[in-house]
């Protein structure tokens, strides 16, 4: 739900695969189940591609099609967490507790754990933790002032990725 917050399916896939992929295979999950993500509700977002279409063949505006579908996305989350839970349940009940031991590295396999390593490798130089907070103030800012319909939404994201870029990001350098 949080990584499809920003919209785009084909990003969220990209992420949430190459993310938890290699965790699955390791645990012997059923991938299926990675499939099944918030991805229908978190769509009807304004900034999302299906509700983005709907605005522009209909002609409203952000808070005419979305302040109405608010209830609606709960209870379609709130749905999708207690089926994650349940799916989440079947695969303990299939699977037990499984024990993860440190992944041996030989010559054959060494290309493989390195494949599932590299989902999970972190890039420091770009991760600004002392910003968390800045950064999700400036995101609920922003979801406020889109959903009172303050400015264009196309504006409204210029203005907020700007201000992220400078405060998180400072010197041209970076």
């Amino acid at each position: 739900m949080i990584i499809f917050y920003q919209g785009d399916g084909t990003t969220t896939y990209i992420i949430t695969v190459s993310a938890l992929l290699p965790l699955y295979k390791r645990l012997g999950m059923n991938r299926l189940v990675l499939a099944t993500t918030a991805m229908g509700v978190m769509n009807m977002t304004p900034w999302g591609g299906a509700s983005a279409m709907a605005m522009a063949s209909l002609g409203l505006e952000s808070s005419e099609l979305f302040i109405p579908m608010i209830p609606v996305m709960g209870f379609g989350l709130i749905w999708v967490l207690i089926s994650a839970f349940m799916l989440g349940k079947m695969e303990r009940k299939r699977l037990g507790v499984i024990e993860l031991e440190p992944i041996k590295k030989s010559v054959a396999k060494q290309h493989e754990a390195d494949l599932e390593l590299a989902a999970t490798a972190e890039a420091p130089d770009y991760r600004r933790p002392k910003l968390a907070w800045f950064n999700f103030t400036l995101t609920i800012v922003l979801m406020a002032c889109l959903i009172i319909d303050f400015m264009s939404l196309a504006i409204l994201f210029m203005i907020a990725f700007a201000i992220a870029l400078l405060v998180n990001y400072p010197e041209l350098k970076q």
